[in-house]
């Protein structure tokens, strides 16, 4: 990819790239700093997983979409949620917390068991994470994987795929996904 020579997470993309869990926006080019869409990072969870289902989906937005198989699976799994009950909202942006969130599920499903509490947060702007988020948030931090920048963590900014990258991958290594 010609436009992440100089990235933080250039090794992260590479190795998500040669795994087969994440794909450029064309042929030559990662588009770091776009955004992530709810559909894209559900089908990059369920990749580094492993996991697709062909069961029926209650989430009327998602019936006949290239990532049907991807966010049922996940949601079997409980590792996302819908939006409401019949809705998953395939387009929004991923936002900080809502990654962490997943993520953490993600760990979990895989065995990993928590070292610490919402308590140990010590982002200076942890009393903007929302409540659903502020364990997944402080383990992830504990563990390195969201390091946030200049002491933030940014809880509701959208995430972008150089974000991403480097929080999935971390997240993977945690449990043994990329070995």
């Amino acid at each position: 990819f010609t436009d992440i020579d100089t990235l933080y997470s250039k090794d992260d993309i590479l190795a998500l790239y040669a795994a087969g869990i994440t794909t450029g926006t064309t042929a030559t080019t990662f588009s770091p700093n776009a955004n992530v869409t709810r559909s894209q990072f559900a089908v990059m969870i369920a990749r580094a997983l492993g996991v697709t289902s062909n069961n029926p989906t209650p989430f009327t937005d998602v019936q006949n979409k290239w990532f049907i198989k991807e966010v049922q699976a996940l949601a079997e799994l409980g590792i996302v949620t819908g939006a409401t009950a019949t809705t998953f909202q395939p387009g929004n942006n991923v936002t900080r917390q809502q990654a962490a969130t997943i993520l953490y599920r993600m760990l979990k499903h895989k065995g990993y068991k928590s070292t610490t509490t919402a308590a140990s947060l010590t982002f200076n702007d942890a009393a903007q994470i929302s409540d659903y988020a502020k364990e997944a948030i402080a383990e992830l931090q504990a563990q390195g994987i969201m390091t946030g920048s200049n002491g933030y963590v940014n809880p509701k900014a959208n995430l972008t795929r150089a974000q991403m990258a480097k929080l999935l991958k971390n997240t993977a290594d945690l449990v043994g996904l990329l070995d």
